[in-house]
């Protein structure tokens, strides 16, 4: 984490024309055990700035979360800033270093795709290079089952003689059969012999005894496209999961899909790998579909809220509003890089919250800037406290 450059700040000595840069008052007190100059308190007497030649050891009372502290008789060469991870019932300070690292997980990138309606044959729904189409496997191609080919349930399945056994079955790779309840989907055609994935769309593998017939879907998908199976039932109570199981064993991009709320919802994350566990990812997928009923549908148009995990800098810092910059209507505040976001609150000088302050605050490059013209106007010593990020 890079923190604010608090060698460009003032503690001791009050310095009205510098802006941007803390006020303080100095008072001589003995908060709990070391004295210290208090520079700042809240409402109930709390400190929340203060310099001396001790830190205050861990577990103090009376400084309140957060609370700065300028060391003044730290050695030459690193930085003497304090931050209290604490709290009024016993302090703890750290010491703030420029290049301590704050590490930041990120988020994984997501979207939602809405199913309110029931699904058609042949619409698809589209994440990046993979389409996966409706296809309805309910037609009898008039072969049976024989010989015991499916007669165990091992994820995968290769039928010896297959293309020649089953001749009026059409064998492709990503084609959809179904025997019994259970849905299987081609992989691999090696000239007679057909390698098949048990239990597709989220089908339940089962064994099938020799006689049982084999259902084909109506030949709209395949190729590169991803067949979703489906019988007779299209509600989003089945299409939704069938959908989801597809996308995290069939497509071609690491990312879980989840089904919600009994199929009206399906939630779409970046992963470690397809259908494995979400991680953070700052990639944008583009997303689509042809589901034409009613309130079906993505969020967005891709994947969004996504972020890189990895080192983040953080400034926090405090501010007295001083009578000049209430005659300029102007409060810039510097900041050591330029954010991203910020946030930024205001007390009034006893330390009760005035509010945040949202209307009227800008990021100008590495100035967070207030014109006063907001419904939260700020007067002379009010203390404003900024927390920006990159």
């Amino acid at each position: 984490m890079t923190v604010i450059d608090r060698s460009k700040t003032y503690f001791g000595e009050p310095q009205s024309e510098k802006f941007g840069q803390i006020i303080t008052s100095g008072i001589l007190e003995t908060p709990d055990t070391t004295e210290v100059y208090v520079d700042d308190k809240d409402g109930e007497g709390l400190v929340r700035a203060a310099h001396g030649e001790t830190v205050p050891t861990d577990d103090e009372t009376g400084y309140k979360k957060g609370c700065e502290f300028l060391e003044t008789d730290h050695a030459d060469g690193s930085n003497p800033y304090y931050f209290n991870v604490g709290d009024e019932s016993g302090c703890q300070f750290i010491q703030l270093n420029d290049s301590l690292g704050v590490n930041d997980d990120g988020v994984p990138m997501k979207n939602v795709l809405r199913v309110a309606s029931a699904v058609v044959s042949a619409q698809t729904v589209t994440i990046g290079p993979d389409v996966y189409e409706i296809e309805i496997v309910n037609t009898d191609s008039t072969d049976d089952t024989a010989n015991g080919d499916f007669n165990n349930i091992t994820p995968t399945i290769t039928v010896v003689g297959a293309v020649t056994r089953y001749s009026n079955t059409t064998f492709t790779p990503g084609a959809l059969i179904r025997i019994q309840n259970e849905i299987l989907r081609v992989t691999d055609v090696d000239g007679d012999d057909v390698t098949f994935r048990r239990g597709a769309s989220g089908t339940t593998t089962a064994t099938h005894a020799d006689g049982q017939n084999i259902y084909v879907g109506d030949g709209i998908a395949g190729g590169s496209t991803v067949a979703v199976g489906l019988v007779t039932t299209l509600t989003p109570a089945v299409f939704t999961p069938a959908l989801a199981y597809d996308i995290n064993t069939a497509g071609s991009l690491s990312l879980l899909a989840t089904s919600l709320q009994s199929g009206a919802e399906m939630l779409l994350e970046s992963a470690d790998e397809q259908g494995g566990t979400p991680i953070a990812s700052g990639l944008s997928i583009t997303c689509s579909e042809t589901l034409a009923g009613s309130n079906n549908g993505w969020a967005n148009t891709s994947t969004v809220s996504g972020k890189d995990a990895g080192a983040r800098k953080v400034a926090v810092l405090s501010h007295t509003v001083l009578a000049v910059e209430v005659a300029l209507n102007a409060l810039r505040i510097s900041l050591p890089f330029t954010p991203v976001g910020f946030i930024a609150q205001a007390y009034d000088a006893s330390g009760l919250f005035k509010g945040t302050l949202t209307d009227n605050l800008t990021i100008n490059s590495n100035r967070v800037e207030y014109d006063f013209a907001g419904s939260t106007n700020l007067v002379a010593t009010d203390k404003v406290t900024v927390f920006a990020w990159n």
